[in-house]
């Protein structure tokens, strides 16, 4: 199976692993203040316990905090983040998750890899309608490193993330409907959910799909990845990503007046977009032309 969910949870992991909490971590708290966010976690209170998880993380060298924080110790944060879990708060649980799961990008020790126990953890987060578990448990049954890969798993996880609205997983679903992996094979489903992405990554990838669905639609294909890949050559992405399914490799399966209407259908929508003022397609747009 073609690896789609790749970077499907990376980017949320990673601050979050590399010990850069993203939420409360990053707001000063005073002392005082600080005193009774640890009263709330010493009686039990699971989100005051995951707060404090957060604020007594060691943070990675690249962080950057507010002007007070307690001094950090990481043997304290483990405790009140496993105290959090076990007590009920999904982000804990996810947290536990992530940290077991071979998956992620860590420095934690070897030995504390366990898809087993990641699978565990995710699965409380997700019990709770936890949207990060679960992209997690998703990657975990796609990718089987230590476990056995189940595409029916991870299509089950992508789904309910998708339905959550989540972009990336509508994306790889889109995908794994078009090629029939853990799901029964369904052009018209994988089209419906590549649609749903609003996002200029996710709508190249729909070019993608239209290659995969049988018959393939290369006027669509060519349609989508012209409309996105400028937009995308404008971010960090590496031109390896974008350079997939080349213009020159689809055009071969056109006619030369399709390819000429299909690139003024594409002028013709980026000047839509343009003229809208579409907030989620700014990206498409001349820079003396954007908002």
């Amino acid at each position: 199976m073609k690896m789609f969910g790749k970077f499907a949870i990376i980017a949320s992991l990673t601050a979050l692993l590399a010990g850069c909490f993203p939420l409360n971590s990053l707001n000063p708290i005073p002392p005082a203040k600080f005193k009774v966010l640890l009263a709330r976690a010493e009686a039990g209170d699971a989100d005051a316990q995951m707060e404090a998880a957060e604020m007594l993380a060691c943070p990675g060298a690249h962080c950057a905090f507010g002007p007070w924080r307690p001094k950090c110790d990481d043997e304290a944060s483990a405790r009140w983040m496993h105290l959090a879990a076990e007590n009920g708060n999904p982000r804990a649980q996810f947290s536990l998750g992530a940290v077991h799961d071979s998956s992620t990008l860590t420095d934690f020790r070897a030995e504390r890899k366990n898809d087993e126990e990641a699978i565990a953890w995710y699965s409380k987060a997700a019990a709770q309608g936890y949207l990060p578990a679960y992209l997690g448990l998703a990657r975990i049954y796609e990718e089987g490193k230590t476990v056995p890969r189940d595409e029916k798993q991870a299509a089950y996880w992508y789904e309910k993330a998708a339905e959550q609205g989540d972009g990336r997983a509508q994306s790889i679903l889109a995908h794994m409907y078009a090629q029939g992996q853990g799901v029964a094979q369904n052009g018209a489903k994988a089209i419906e959910w590549g649609l749903k992405a609003k996002n200029k990554m996710y709508l190249f990838e729909l070019g993608g799909v239209y290659t995969e669905i049988n018959p393939p639609n290369y006027e669509e294909a060519y349609y989508w990845t012209s409309l996105a890949r400028p937009a995308l050559a404008n971010t960090m992405l590496s031109p390896s990503f974008y350079n997939r399914w080349p213009a020159a490799e689809l055009e071969k399966h056109l006619t030369p007046k399709t390819i000429a209407a299909v690139k003024l259908r594409v002028a013709n929508e980026i000047a839509r977009i343009c003229e809208t003022k579409d907030i989620d397609y700014q990206s498409f747009c001349p820079k003396d032309k954007k908002r």
